[in-house]
């Protein structure tokens, strides 16, 4: 079969690569054009990219993806099928040219998790499993028709960092069993009573708020490590909490620091207490709370800032 692959961060690299190492041919890539970032503006390659590069594989980087010029270089290409995996929306003229249409591999169960950030949210909502799904595309984001599905369970060890890793590769197993067995899948409609939205994450949306419960501040950490991360305010110094745990209490202050010992402090939350791990300060490498604690005073402060 012939394929055109569409991706652009690492995420999508595997599925690119198994593609490639397959018995299938990649007829060309397409990824975002390059950009120019950094204090010296040096250009910067998307990770498809790069990996097309170092293979050999034709490359198509259009300004517009409803361009005249970009739906004529893909009609020439005489691709039996589009892969999508992390990548642009693309406009019917451009997803409907194939033969077999344009598949795209979703981070999520659907019709759960319906946009960008499939994963932060399954963790931030304390989802015990979640997989991806492929699917073919269709005039609005995420709600094509559903080819195939794969599930994993979230690890309470798990964060969005390790969820990512996994559910990259498990993105490349499941194209390539939809694309094996792409004549014998019935597409099945989804469930619009069961969808629910995954919005872009922002960074404001790491404040953890000390009024919520434990397991709630907790997958909240989870879900926002590494990136963008989870964090409070300890006199006007934002401090990150990169990995913590929760002790179950009663009668207990939302937002009061807990002096427990040299090496370790707590902040109290609507039923018990949050002990932060692994902190990281503005600027600072991320340490263990020991460390930190070694050069930070926690007993000048009652609370922290902001509640």
């Amino acid at each position: 079969m012939k394929i055109i692959f569409m991706g652009t961060p690492d995420f999508a690299v595997p599925t690119l690569d198994k593609l490639f190492n397959s018995k299938h041919q990649i007829s060309a890539v397409v990824t975002a054009i390059d950009k120019a970032s950094g204090r010296g503006q040096k250009v910067k390659y998307s990770a498809v990219k790069k990996y097309a590069l170092k293979n050999n594989i034709p490359i198509l980087q259009p300004n517009s993806l409803s361009s005249e010029q970009f739906k004529n270089d893909l009609i020439n290409l005489k691709a039996d099928i589009y892969i999508v995996v992390a990548f642009r929306i693309l406009p019917k003229k451009i997803f409907s040219i194939p033969q077999y249409g344009s598949i795209n591999a979703h981070a999520s169960i659907l019709p759960k998790y319906r946009g960008p950030a499939p994963i932060h949210w399954a963790i931030y909502n304390g989802e015990t499993e979640t997989g991806v799904t492929t699917f073919k595309i269709d005039k609005k984001v995420d709600t094509g028709t559903i080819l195939l599905q794969n599930k994993i369970p979230i690890l309470q060890k798990d964060n969005v960092g390790t969820m990512y890793e996994k559910l990259k590769y498990l993105a490349a197993d499941s194209i390539i069993e939809t694309i094996e067995n792409i004549d014998n899948l019935k597409p099945i409609l989804q469930d619009e009573k069961l969808a629910s939205k995954a919005p872009k994450i922002k960074t404001e949306m790491g404040k953890i708020n000390f009024q919520k419960n434990g397991k709630q501040i907790i997958d909240q950490i989870r879900a926002f490590t590494p990136s963008p991360g989870t964090y409070i305010f300890l006199g006007g110094t934002r401090l990150k909490i990169i990995e913590a745990e929760f002790v179950s209490e009663s009668n207990t202050t939302p937002g009061e620091i807990k002096n427990i010992d040299k090496k370790q402090f707590g902040i109290e939350c609507k039923d018990g207490t949050i002990l932060p791990i692994v902190v990281q300060s503005a600027g600072k490498r991320k340490m263990s709370v020991v460390d930190f604690m070694n050069g930070f005073d926690i007993s000048q402060f009652v609370r922290i800032d902001n509640e």
